[in-house]
């Protein structure tokens, strides 16, 4: 850069006050030594494939961390990629170079690398990334945190400043973070710990058992939660942490989890549990409600999605698995019919209807 407070710094981050135009999905790198110059992009050697396979997947989060003070600023990236690794990546990852002397430069580790865009495998399980600062000269500067906002609302970010002890900076809740630096300080002075997203996974109900909500939280966090369903009616709650992982059974249903830290921060989740069973609606009408004794009555099943069925009289006689059966009462009175129906993978359901039998 050669004006404004990142004058002297290398800035891949920057594109400078004009426009760039780059490819989809294209990153490059031009450096130049001395002197002034240009050059040209032809546009006869440039490739049109949009099916090609060889583009890299886009980034699923990045930090961009800047750093301002004695009139200067520089920044660095930290992003999270499927198909990144943990080391220097051609493709993904940049050098940082050092700004002029007597300036801030700020910049995260791989290996021995030095680099200004750090790209780094899924955010899955917790990450500590070592974040160097050169002060360039004593003063007191600012650390800022851009984008935040683009990570799962589960999952956090810490700053930790090794030379104040115990100092864990929650990015979420504090967007800058102000500190002294003197120009013989350790660069290896500060890090960044991620925890991964609060993992939820469901399991659908069926006919023989309830569904389910498990709830995975890794790392430094610790929730306290409140499942609602869709009546806003809380069917469980308590505490989910690295150590304490939740499983909850539920009905079929939408719900919604509810969390807080402890600590003033609150967001919540939505969840879905399905039905995988074949719901199953026993329904039948009869040929006559009001017979009399020894009058044949038939039974009409109007059942849907069913398989099997059971008939009950309400006489005491022998249960039925006709699809639509013919019964007589012996004695006059009052009975119930009940039919039970029965999907191919265990289902149920019951309709019942009084019969009154009268006398010849």
């Amino acid at each position: 850069m050669t004006n404004g407070p990142y004058t002297g710094t290398y800035q891949p981050l920057l594109m400078g006050s004009g426009t760039a135009n780059i490819a989809p999905f294209q990153a490059f790198m031009v450096h130049r030594t001395s002197g002034s110059g240009s050059f040209v992009f032809d546009e006869t050697e440039c490739t049109n494939t949009p099916s090609s396979t060889n583009f890299y997947k886009a980034n699923d989060n990045e930090l961009k961390v800047n750093v301002s003070g004695n009139g200067f600023s520089d920044k660095t990236l930290i992003a999270f990629n499927a198909d990144a690794s943990n080391g220097f990546d051609p493709v993904f990852d940049a050098n940082k170079f050092h700004s002029k002397l007597g300036q801030p430069t700020l910049y995260t580790l791989a290996g021995t690398e030095h680099l200004a865009i750090d790209v780094l495998p899924s955010l899955t399980t917790t990450a500590a990334v070592p974040l160097s600062f050169e002060p360039g000269t004593n003063g007191a500067f600012t650390f800022t945190f851009d984008n935040v906002s683009a990570f799962d609302p589960t999952s956090f970010i810490y700053l930790e400043d090794k030379k104040v002890g115990g100092n864990w900076l929650d990015i979420r809740a504090n967007n800058n973070y102000n500190f002294n630096a003197l120009k013989n300080d350790n660069w290896d002075r500060f890090m960044l710990h991620f925890t991964p997203a609060m993992e939820l996974k469901t399991v659908d109900q069926t006919c023989a058992a309830k569904g389910s909500i498990h709830v995975q939280q890794e790392g430094l966090v610790n929730w306290n939660y409140q499942l609602k369903d869709n009546t806003n009616a809380i069917v469980a709650q308590g505490v989910v942490n690295q150590q304490n992982p939740q499983a909850i059974s539920v009905n079929a249903g939408a719900y919604q989890l509810e969390l807080n830290n402890g600590q003033g921060y609150t967001t919540s989740k939505s969840i879905q549990v399905n039905f995988s069973g074949t719901e199953v609606s026993a329904a039948f009408n009869s040929s006559t409600n009001t017979p009399s004794v020894n009058q044949p009555i038939t039974f009409i099943n109007n059942s849907t999605n069913a398989t099997t069925y059971e008939w009950s009289f309400g006489d005491g006689s022998a249960v039925s698995n006709a699809y639509s059966p013919t019964h007589s009462y012996a004695a006059e009175g009052e009975y119930t019919a009940t039919l039970t129906s029965f999907s191919a993978d265990g289902c149920d359901s019951s309709a019942s209807a009084k019969v009154v039998v009268s006398a010849v």
